[in-house]
């Protein structure tokens, strides 16, 4: 039994041994989820500040956060192009050495 449990553990790792994301990439994601929650904060305390109806702070917030989000997406599939095109020049001049 405890040899079925480690061999399950090693196809785990096996599986996951492949899927490395650029750091870029990352830090672009992270950047966009920090952008879109500091920005959806500020507009709901603003919002609030104001005496706005709640309605009318959820409206922002949520238009805020797909906006932003939105942007955001754009970016880091623009990010990912930049990325795939370096790697592949990198793998091009590996090939021809």
């Amino acid at each position: 039994m405890a040899g079925k449990v480690s061999k399950s553990k090693n196809s785990h790792q096996s599986k996951n041994k492949g899927m490395n994301v650029h750091p870029v990439i990352e830090a672009g994601v992270a950047v966009v989820k920090i952008l879109v929650l500091v920005s959806a904060a500020l507009v709901f305390v603003i919002s609030l500040m104001a005496h706005a109806e709640w309605y009318a702070i959820a409206i922002r917030t949520s238009l805020t956060m797909i906006l932003v989000g939105l942007l955001g997406w754009y970016a880091n599939w623009m990010l990912g192009k930049w990325v795939l095109k370096y790697e592949m020049k990198k793998f091009e001049e590996q090939d021809r050495q």
